[in-house]
């Protein structure tokens, strides 16, 4: 840019009136009292990453600071709601100045712009949003100008009117709207009344809060929801001491859940709820010998470790009923009863040798089945006696309602946000969807939410919005989010997209290398960002405090040692099986693994920026997490072994998160994550959704150990299915089915935001069936031939021939599925029918019934495909 152009340019931004809009007229309801606005004034100057600008890009660097500058000045104008003629002026100037750089040097998403300036402006996803749909057209990169050039794209903050010219309802709305809590001084304020008035008119709509400490109030529908329960006794006892808590009981009453009856409640043995005297009852239902006058068993319950141990006489285990009523020729009654009541994988093996005279155990089939059968008819024999007795089932009924069925979901109404800053340029109805302002809403009003809504429902838009209103709020000063590394660079141009005014920081990976990381995470540390957007990878890498995780990983091997303890104590098993235990394996290399870990951090001598940059260091107080499923795999210890439906094992990624969310939630800040598949795989990702977000809540109901969880909301299966080679069918036991979830769905929702398809009525295209349709291509000699070696090596894998390192169940897997699709990725032939010919043969039979409209076909295929070819 020329200096005269820019100077010109300077002059007319820095002669532009700052005048505000004048407050609206009091008849008119559109204005809002103002909320203070705790953010510093945009920055006025562009953040580099160091203060050296090479020579050979410093005019390029100078032109795209006038761009910057005017850029800023004119979402400020906006923001600010100054008048039309200045935000106008402030708008011409930042398209001469954009003009300007243009001509000398294309458009900022010209590859030698990134590479000049990228590196140099960390705010250059600033630059970059002011730049639209950039293509390619005759061999040149071509951009059109986003909208902020030529409209409004931010929302002005509204002003208030006179105090007085609300009604106290309007007040109640427009508090809610700019201080989330109830105000109750406030809104006597704007009503222009006192606050008992105040209080008079808003009779049944606010309550006073359930603290002796702080005289609060609170919206009807927050006192009603959470554990209501636990609310109606806190108010009964107030009362006592204050009369003024009276009017909190009738209103609690009304809202407890309904009670469930017996019709509904899934109390299997095992259950917490059916303490140990109901459980010695049940066994001298079938086995009376159990309690003799000279000799009795006994039947305890382990809280701690959720494990039970059955002692029965000898006579009693050796008993018709014991060996052959309820029992079968392998396995004893008891033997069934202690794997049912520990959900335990129930096998009965056969013992081999080998020519060498080494041993190994091959499962009997047959054996098997009988046993699962015992079981199930043991299931179903304590389901029917555990109602059949009137006062025991009152009881049961009684202790359930009590103890699970005490908390109400809140239901959020965010109608009345103003969303200051807002793009609403491309939004369908001109502003954030009815159900994206709920869930706004309800981050504002919560601690922790997971947004669990389908894709296409704008869960994007939610967390930037609520992360905006919260910095605007002063709830957070810096928010740090955490996306998959391939979406950076998107999230940051998106924030910038629906917010221009915010300052972003986007990281990639590469800041975090030896001769980048100090100096940028400074730059980080010293800035006042709104956001910094890192990848997973980066976000990993940096630390919470060194004592922050030497006291987690302390409290996890404390507690996994205290578990593998208390269950040595109270397993009745032989040893031989409580050595061939895997899960007690497991769990032991678990922790010592972490007790590895907890030396390390010990043991290795800090460094400067970890100690100066970590997380807490960097002033990060929120942390807002995209693609969330990403996080499943956190480990758990449990008894449970050869239960399908149950995490394979646990990543570092995810126990890394698991401590940050912990840290975070202690230190009383916002925590936000979302995902559009919370539960994927397995049951057991509802208990990690849990354990992430509600740990305390699991702790208090006596469900933070799995086991423990798993008794209450989970029932293992026995079914056939197909091997992982293909080759034959085996039994499984997996847990597979959720039992008593209207109270785990009350529990998740405290937290959780679910909205389905079909409640947001989302636009979708529709497929031409109406469904998906399933072709099905018929194996081949080859591929049956195969199938059956993968099987003989399935075999020799069990038996211990092969070393795991040479061949596994993983390496068959994959090998069947390469097989299933084309045997020629498996080292064979071509056959004639194959599944990739035959989407070859779809495809072309598509492609010309749609030429003459120009259809367009979208292929996935995961296996198979060229890498770096």
């Amino acid at each position: 840019m020329h200096e005269y152009t820019r100077d010109l340019v300077l002059a007319r931004m820095m002669a532009m009136p700052i005048t505000p809009v004048p407050a609206a007229p009091a008849s008119e309801a559109t204005w809002l009292p103002p909320v203070e606005d705790v953010r510093p004034p945009l920055a006025a100057e562009m953040v580099t990453l160091g203060t050296h600008v090479p020579a050979t890009h410093r005019a390029r660097y100078e032109a795209a600071q006038v761009v910057f500058h005017a850029a800023r000045s004119l979402i400020a104008a906006e923001t600010e709601g100054h008048e039309a003629h200045a935000v106008e002026q402030r708008r011409q100037a930042l398209n001469d100045a954009y003009e300007s750089f243009g001509v000398r040097f294309g458009p900022f998403h010209a590859p030698e712009n990134r590479r000049a300036l990228a590196p140099i402006i960390l705010e250059y996803p600033l630059l970059l949003a002011l730049e639209v749909n950039p293509r390619i057209e005759g061999g040149t990169l071509v951009v059109d100008r986003a909208p902020i050039f030529h409209e409004r794209v931010s929302a002005p903050r509204r002003m208030a009117a006179t105090p007085g010219t609300y009604s106290v309802e309007e007040a109640l709305t427009w508090c809610l709207a700019e201080r989330i809590h109830v105000d109750i001084d406030y809104i006597a304020y704007l009503a222009d009344g006192s606050v008992e008035e105040a209080l008079r008119a808003l009779q049944g709509r606010v309550y006073r809060d359930l603290s002796l400490a702080h005289t609060r109030y609170v919206l009807r529908e927050e006192l009603c929801s959470g554990n209501v329960r636990a609310k109606l006794t806190q108010a009964r006892r107030l009362c006592v001491i204050d009369p003024a808590f009276a009017e909190q009981i009738p209103v609690l009453e009304a809202a407890l859940p309904a009670p469930v009856d017996r019709t509904q409640i899934s109390l299997s043995l095992g259950n917490a709820l059916v303490d140990p005297d109901l459980v010695k009852q049940f066994i001298v239902t079938l086995v009376p010998t159990f309690v003799l006058w000279n000799e009795e068993g006994s039947v305890e319950y382990h809280e701690e470790v959720n494990t039970w141990k059955i002692t029965p006489p000898k006579r009693a285990r050796a008993s018709t009923e014991a060996t052959e009523t309820w029992g079968t020729e392998r396995r004893n009654f008891f033997d069934i009863l202690d794997a049912v009541i520990h959900q335990r994988e129930l096998v009965v093996r056969d013992k081999f040798e080998n020519p060498d005279g080494s041993t190994y155990t091959k499962v009997n089939p047959e054996a098997t089945l009988v046993a699962g059968e015992m079981a199930r008819r043991i299931r179903e024999r304590f389901d029917a006696w555990l109602w059949d007795d009137e006062e025991r089932a009152a009881l049961l009924e009684q202790r359930y309602n009590e103890k699970r069925n005490s908390h109400v979901e809140r239901r959020f109404d965010g109608s009345h946000l103003h969303l200051v800053g807002l793009n609403t340029a491309g939004l369908r109805r001109g502003d954030a969807d009815p159900h994206q302002k709920d869930v706004i809403w309800r981050l504002l009003a919560s601690q922790s939410t997971y947004i669990a809504h389908p894709v296409g429902s704008g869960k994007t838009l939610m967390m930037i919005a609520g992360m905006a209103e919260a910095l605007r709020r002063g709830m957070a000063h810096k928010v740090c989010v955490v996306v998959p590394n391939s979406l950076v660079g998107q999230w940051a141009a998106d924030i910038l997209r629906f917010y221009p005014g915010l300052r972003v920081l986007a990281m990639s990976a590469k800041d975090f290398e030896k001769n980048r990381r100090a100096r940028f995470m400074a730059t980080v540390a010293t800035n006042n960002w709104d956001i910094v957007v890192m990848g997973t990878t980066t976000f990993t890498r940096l630390p919470l405090p060194r004592a922050a995780r030497r006291k987690f990983y302390q409290e996890e091997v404390d507690a996994l040692r205290a578990y593998l303890h208390q269950l040595e104590e109270t397993d009745s098993r032989p040893e031989k099986e409580k050595k061939r235990d895997r899960a007690l394996k497991k769990i032991e290399d678990r922790a010592a693994k972490l007790e590895a870990k907890l030396k390390s951090i010990d043991e290795n001598i800090e460094r400067d920026d970890e100690r100066m940059h970590n997380l807490v260091a960097l002033g990060f107080d929120m942390i807002v997490v995209d693609e969330f499923h990403l996080y499943k795999n956190l480990e758990f210890s449990t008894s449970k072994s050869g239960i399908a439906g149950l995490p394979s094992g646990g990543s570092e990624r995810a126990f890394d998160m698991w401590q940050k969310i912990r840290f975070f939630q202690a230190k009383g800040h916002k925590v936000v994550v979302a995902s559009a598949t919370p539960i994927a795989n397995t049951i057991g990702e509802a208990y990690v959704n849990m354990r992430y977000l509600q740990w305390d809540l699991l702790r208090e109901m006596g469900l933070a150990h799995f086991d423990q969880w798993a008794a209450q909301f989970a029932l293992p299966t026995q079914s056939f299915e197909l091997r992982p080679d293909a080759n034959g069918f085996r039994i499984v036991t997996r847990l597979a089915q959720f039992v008593n979830l209207p109270e785990l769905h009350q529990l998740t929702r405290q937290v959780m935001d679910v909205r389905l398809e079909e409640d947001l009525n989302l636009p979708r295209p529709k497929i031409i069936t109406g469904r998906p349709v399933p072709i099905v291509v018929p194996g081949s000699g080859q591929l049956k031939d195969y199938i059956t070696s993968l099987g003989q090596r399935a075999d020799d894998i069990k038996n211990g021939r092969v070393d795991p390192e040479e061949d596994n169940m993983l390496k068959i897997s994959s090998d069947g599925r390469h097989a299933a699709l084309d045997m020629r990725l498996v080292g064979g032939e071509r056959d004639a029918a194959n599944k990739i010919d035959r989407l070859v043969r779809n495809l072309m039979e598509r492609y010309h019934e749609s030429a003459p409209w120009n259809g367009t076909q979208i292929v996935f295929c995961d296996l198979g495909t060229p890498k770096g070819r």
